[in-house]
């Protein structure tokens, strides 16, 4: 990405820290509901699964 545009991003962060922190949790959620430990576990048994075949 542009260095400018980084640079603009983060300085909106720090000006709108609300913004910030509703962003901040909303990524968080959705990292937690896709990458939770039960899919992990499945996706790791479906790739063993598929390899013993």
């Amino acid at each position: 990405t542009d260095p400018l545009e980084h640079a603009k991003a983060v300085i909106w962060l720090c000006e709108n820290p609300e913004e910030a922190k509703q962003m901040g949790n909303r990524g968080r959620m959705l990292v937690m509901e896709k990458y939770s430990w039960q899919k992990e576990f499945k996706n790791f048994k479906d790739f063993y699964v598929q390899m013993l075949k």
